[in-house]
């Protein structure tokens, strides 16, 4: 592949042709990157990596970004980098506080804790379309962010939010961007007409796949306790819920939709 800005603008655009995330590889249909590189996303770097078949490395760097937010929190399985956008959503800020990470930027409308000070502070109004968690991941955007690290996402007494939540990865998939959202020893994130392939981290570790929107057509999974062949996922019945792994690497693919898909990760002290 040649290195030109047009290849490294495509794979900065494009998060799901390559890997991400822990230990996990997307392509998206019809990109045949096999024949001509190899695509690796490097941890911790938050670089991708195009190996050709023949020729030199090109390496295209990743912006991230880190939002915390006022969920229940797990452990953190990566701190932020420098050059990382490290923002809090209201009382994630005390998770920050917690974990001795100074956000960039802490905002929201502060209902759940005082405005910090010391920190620059956005605050937004309480009657508004976006909750806290959605304007951080919209300001992630506007600063040029590619995956998107969130922790604080879930748990607690507000059910609705977690889903709300999960529903934004959606948001971000949809924007070229990729989000992971961790949970207890669970990560979860979008997919959209394309494959995803993630390694086993434990033995009969749990693997599910829900339909994001009215339906899911042509979704495979493989090396999986309970495999689909061309399966249409639905809103309405959770087929996909509480698979485990068989194989070192389970594949999914959906032809037509979008899956919010989610698997265990080996025990994190926390």
């Amino acid at each position: 592949m040649p290195a030109s800005a047009e290849k490294a603008e495509f794979f900065r655009k494009n998060p799901g042709s390559a890997f991400g995330g822990a230990g996990v590889r997307l392509s998206a249909p019809g990109l045949s990157m096999g024949e001509n590189c190899d695509i690796i996303w490097g941890k911790p770097a938050g670089k991708f990596f195009a190996r050709p078949k023949s020729g030199e490395t090109e390496e295209v760097l990743m912006k991230r970004c880190f939002i915390f937010a006022a969920g229940s929190f797990y452990g953190l399985r990566e701190r932020p980098a420098p050059g990382d956008l490290v923002i809090a959503a209201d009382a994630g800020y005390l998770l920050c506080q917690k974990l001795a990470i100074t956000p960039d930027l802490v905002l929201g409308d502060f209902d759940s804790m005082a405005e910090p000070s010391g920190v620059a502070v956005h605050r937004s109004p309480v009657e508004k379309d976006d909750t806290d968690a959605m304007l951080a991941l919209k300001t992630g955007l506007e600063k040029g962010c590619d995956a998107f690290y969130l922790y604080g996402f879930t748990g607690g007494k507000r059910l609705d939010h977690t889903l709300a939540n999960l529903q934004s990865l959606l948001f971000l998939r949809r924007r070229g961007t990729r989000g992971w959202l961790y949970g207890d020893d669970f990560l979860w994130t979008a997919i959209e007409n394309e494959s995803l392939t993630v390694q086993k981290e434990v033995e009969w570790g749990l693997f599910s796949a829900f339909c994001l929107g009215d339906r899911a057509e042509g979704v495979d999974e493989t090396g999986l306790q309970y495999p689909l062949c061309n399966a249409v996922l639905t809103p309405e019945f959770p087929l996909g819920v509480s698979n485990h792994f068989l194989e070192q690497e389970a594949v999914i693919s959906v032809r037509r939709g979008a899956l919010l898909v989610g698997w265990e990760l080996a025990y994190h002290n926390s």
